[in-house]
């Protein structure tokens, strides 16, 4: 029995022993190699994307939430090393992801996985690591040149490709079988299996399209939370408002009352009589010979009166208002 006869798991666990580089390089054995090569690369960039997003969420989690408390922390050079790992592992993404996808291709730089576990578990291990462009100098280059030669030699011949084959998951083939089936395999199976991956496909984009109307669906429900959160706040800004106007135009209630109080008090003081009897003599005369007719007195407390009546219209518009909102 030769190693080509050996299932495809057990093939990945034997790759799985060597670097990324070593099976980007064992890629040009055979097209048996090839094929579970590149589920290796692809298994291992979305490996390598969990693990430094593990790694950042422990980091921030233990960094203070001010900026500038977060400059003079010990581990301010660990978040700078793993926000530039994070923005080299997007634009690689971007570069690669697309043509993943539509199985094109694989992720071909071996290398820049294993440079970036090599950064990962030195910010990791490391109390103090040095500054970020020391640590990233390496990755920064290996990637750029694994980016631009990938744009400018391998992506423009995929650009002409318009019928893609079955995708190439990370752990398990979703429309192939492995090739050591497919030699053993009649051609009346064959075309069942045809049947069957056509169902399948089928039943992927069905479930593509549900996903991306519930995702708008639930774009929409976030915005109308969004407007609705907004109009509960500007409500409760208007209440707040009428609450502080309610609170000035009681205060400027009491205080007109207390004036009307002192105004009662000095009327009865010279008058000896009470200014809101109904019926008043013409003249009263006080102890100090002065006389003080009752139309002089509704004269003085005319304004008063008048300016507690709009205090109090005032009151009852705004508490109005609050019963409406």
């Amino acid at each position: 029995m030769s190693l080509l006869h050996l299932p495809d798991d057990v093939l990945e666990k034997i790759l799985s022993y060597i670097s990324y580089d070593e099976v980007s390089r064992c890629r040009l054995v055979c097209r048996r190699i090839n094929y579970v090569s590149k589920r290796v690369l692809n298994r291992g960039f979305h490996k390598v994307e969990r693990y430094h997003a593990q790694c950042l969420r422990q980091v921030k989690s233990q960094l203070p939430r001010r900026e500038s408390e977060r400059r003079k922390h010990p581990l301010a050079r660990h978040c700078d090393i793993l926000t530039a790992v994070e923005t080299r592992l997007s634009l690689l993404g971007m570069t690669f992801m697309k043509f993943i996808e539509m199985n094109l291709c694989c992720f071909i730089p071996g290398k820049v996985l294993d440079e970036i576990y090599k950064v990962l578990r030195y910010v990791t291990n490391e109390q103090s690591p040095v500054r970020a462009h020391e640590v990233l100098q390496e990755l920064r280059d290996l990637s750029s040149m694994a980016m631009e030669h990938f744009d400018e030699k391998i992506s423009p011949a995929f650009r002409k490709r318009k019928d893609p084959g079955p995708k190439i998951v990370t752990g398990i083939s979703i429309f192939a079988p492995s090739l050591s089936h497919h030699s053993k395999l009649t051609s009346r199976h064959s075309s069942n299996d045809h049947k069957s991956s056509h169902k399948w496909k089928e039943e992927v984009k069905s479930m593509a399209q549900k996903q991306l109307a519930s995702r708008k669906e639930i774009q929409f429900l976030k915005q109308r939370i969004g407007e609705m959160n907004k109009s509960h706040s500007e409500l409760e800004k208007k209440v707040f408002e009428l609450q502080n106007l309610l609170a000035t135009h009681t205060e400027k209630l009491k205080e007109q009352d207390l004036k009307l109080g002192v105004v009662h008090h000095l009327v009865e003081i010279k008058t000896g009589v009470s200014p809101t009897m109904d019926v008043l003599p013409p003249t009263v005369t006080s102890d100090d010979t002065t006389t003080v007719t009752v139309t002089e007195v509704k004269a003085n407390l005319q304004p008063s009166i008048k300016k507690r009546r709009q205090v109090r219209r005032i009151n009852d518009r705004c508490r109005k208002r609050l019963k409406k909102n």
